[in-house]
């Protein structure tokens, strides 16, 4: 079900050949993490259930923060740089311990 709904975000795709495989569909090395949870944030598979929209202001002020602080947190962190540890969590936000060290 996972990558169903990653290809159906095209934030991956299968590729042509005999065995299934998935490969980013997104620039690799420029896609922000932010802008992949950003898609999957706004999913609804078809033919499921979507619960009522709550319109409170109380509720958006909430979840408006929540979305700016996760933003704030990657700081434009791209699907390589998370792949393959490319960046220590000072360069992400100095404010976030997201990861601890480089690969060697």
């Amino acid at each position: 079900r996972c990558l169903t709904r990653l290809v159906a975000l095209k934030i991956l795709t299968e590729t042509e050949t005999p065995k299934k495989r998935f490969i980013p569909a997104l620039p690799f090395d420029t896609t922000t993490i932010a802008e992949v949870l950003h898609r999957l944030e706004g999913y609804q598979p078809d033919n499921t259930f979507a619960p009522p929209e709550v319109s409170e202001v109380q509720i958006e002020s909430i979840e408006e923060a929540t979305r700016s602080a996760r933003d704030e947190a990657l700081a434009g962190l791209t699907l390589k740089q998370l792949a393959i540890n490319e960046v220590s969590a000072e360069e992400v936000s100095p404010d976030h311990d997201l990861c601890h060290s480089r690969r060697p």
